[in-house]
């Protein structure tokens, strides 16, 4: 399986999960993060599931880190703390071109725990939640942290996470005003968007294996369409994710003004051949039908994914440049073609 399949597979089984589970809502200081807090020297990690806490005590900065996520090698980078990177899953897959080209860092799967040992690895960054077992880590002195940044709905909470990083690694003031920054270039431009006349509706996905799943009205991704001025077509309360059949999807296409994420394609026709019903969707015809893949790696890696999650604000640029270009605050004078993340589909 390629890493595409492997992101899709992902995303598809939280959605599912989070349609079966009660998610608890963390307690965390942070100003928007709800699943960690920072107290002291301490890591404060929050379950969202059954509100189980954990504590990381960091007496010195960690110096050789194991990253399981592509999401967390991503707050370091945006740190410049690509130095304390010795171990990640899915080296080859990195949009980093720094620690993909390092001789210095290894790839672990999903966890060599050998690999880790030799290595001389100080701390491994898991994401909470998974059914591994790293308990033998522990005769070793490697410490575990599992993050739920994942399961943080607020676009700011999950690039709040850069801060934890920054306590990890002795340069939480740098952190502080690395995400400070990026949330008020959130902020401005939400409230530029927050000006548009009209609130366009969004078409979302495609059928992955008949199933086409809506994020909810509350999800990070409806969060982000939200601050954009515009609507996810069909989304329904809370952030648990919904089917639709394509039956659906046609009559929610007829009303809508945008088409986001439409899977793997990367051009108009491969989306038509994706379902023989897709040409007739209203929005199909007029054009305007965007994927998140502008800088998806050759080896099926995709730094929406990666970097995303620590700037969702240029995600947010992204969108509203889409939806309504003449609003774009940062960039106000490019032209809807100058994104970050997504192209147009021709």
């Amino acid at each position: 399986m390629n890493r595409l399949s492997s992101v899709v597979v992902f995303c598809l089984s939280f959605c599912l999960v989070s349609c079966r589970v009660a998610v608890i809502q963390g307690d965390g200081g942070m100003d928007y993060a709800s699943c960690f807090d920072l107290t002291g020297n301490s890591v404060i990690t929050i379950s969202p599931v059954d509100g189980h806490r954990d504590t990381l005590e960091v007496s010195e900065p960690f110096s050789r880190i194991v990253c399981l996520s592509s999401t967390h090698v991503a707050c370091l980078s945006a740190l410049g703390r690509q130095d304390v990177v010795a171990g990640v899953n899915g080296l080859r897959y990195l949009s980093d071109t720094v620690l993909r080209s390092s001789a210095h860092v290894q790839e672990v799967g999903d966890l060599d725990l050998e690999k880790v040992v030799a290595m001389k690895a100080d701390l491994v960054v898991a994401s909470g939640g998974g059914m591994d077992d790293y308990s033998r880590l522990d005769a070793f002195g490697i410490p575990v942290i599992h993050l739920y940044d994942y399961m943080e709905q607020h676009p700011l909470a999950r690039a709040e996470y850069i801060r934890l990083f920054g306590m990890l690694t002795g340069c939480a003031e740098k952190a502080d005003s690395v995400f400070r920054a990026v949330s008020d270039r959130y902020a401005r431009a939400a409230a530029a968007a927050a000006s548009a006349e009209q609130r366009p509706s969004v078409l979302v996905n495609i059928p992955y294996k008949d199933a086409w799943y809506l994020p909810g009205r509350d999800s990070y991704f409806a969060r982000l369409i939200s601050d954009a001025g515009a609507e996810v077509a069909g989304a329904q309360a809370g952030s648990a994710s919904s089917l639709m059949t394509v039956e659906k999807a046609f009559t929610l296409a007829g009303n809508a003004s945008f088409w986001l994420h439409p899977g793997w394609c990367r051009t108009l026709d491969e989306l038509k051949a994706a379902h023989p019903l897709f040409a007739d969707f209203g929005v199909f015809g007029e054009g305007k039908v965007f994927n998140n893949i502008l800088k998806a790696g050759s080896e099926g890696g995709n730094d929406y994914y990666e970097s995303g999650a620590v700037r969702p604000d240029l995600v947010l640029e992204d969108l509203i440049h889409i939806f309504h270009p003449e609003l774009s605050l940062e960039t106000k004078n490019a032209s809807p073609g100058d994104l970050h993340y997504y192209i147009e589909l021709h």
